[in-house]
């Protein structure tokens, strides 16, 4: 970051939960910002649970913004309790499991604990909601490398020379943010062919 003139607290960066190592968190160090998962496997995930759970000060965050949402698939309302960490309680992990758990651990089901060090305060301060979309974006930003890391596309790719297979993954990123450009366009438009009453299974995805 240092070479691109990139200061540390211009950025934050956004992990999963394998992040969340002792070592990890040595190399990083109070210089990076960062949000990511505590793993549920961690004893203190389940005590920040029942913490949050039992004292039942939520904050209410309601839909994330830009979430699609369909008939069978409800888009998910969340809530926050902000401790040391911020515990996030999602009604869509509730429904999802709400038949396999007895009625007590309900709640604890539909919750999940993110890490971070993100200021909280100020002008650049990170509400709940900010801390919680910023680590939602994270499965778009790996759904975009999953494009770019297709099998049957890199295992077709016969490139030697280092400049060559620079530029294909230039060539690639650059179709990816074409790709996602139009992507909200498709959106509007499937919008507006709902709206003349085309509810064809053809129009329901515009990502094909």
């Amino acid at each position: 970051m240092a070479q691109n003139q990139i200061k540390t607290e211009e950025f934050i960066y956004i992990a999963g939960s394998a992040m969340v190592a002792k070592k990890n968190l040595e190399e990083i160090g109070n210089g990076i910002q960062f949000i990511s998962r505590l793993p549920a496997n961690y004893s203190e995930c389940s005590n920040l649970i029942k913490d949050a759970i039992n004292k039942d000060d939520w904050v209410e965050l309601g839909k994330l913004s830009g979430t699609t949402e369909t008939r069978k698939r409800p888009a998910a309302i969340y809530k926050a309790f902000e401790t040391e960490a911020v515990v996030i309680h999602s009604s869509a992990h509730d429904k999802r499991r709400q038949n396999r758990i007895d009625r007590e651990l309900k709640k604890e089901t539909g919750c999940f604990v993110l890490l971070c060090n993100v200021p909280i305060d100020g002008d650049k301060g990170y509400s709940s909601y900010d801390i919680l979309r910023a680590y939602k974006d994270l499965y778009g930003i790996e759904q975009n490398f999953g494009f770019i890391k297709n099998t049957p596309l890199v295992n077709s790719i016969f490139l030697k020379k280092a400049e060559r297979i620079e530029v294909l993954a230039l060539v690639l990123l650059i179709s990816l943010l074409v790709w996602r450009l139009i992507e909200p366009l498709s959106q509007i438009q499937l919008e507006y062919l709902r709206a003349l009453g085309l509810n064809s299974r053809i129009f329901t995805n515009p990502r094909g």
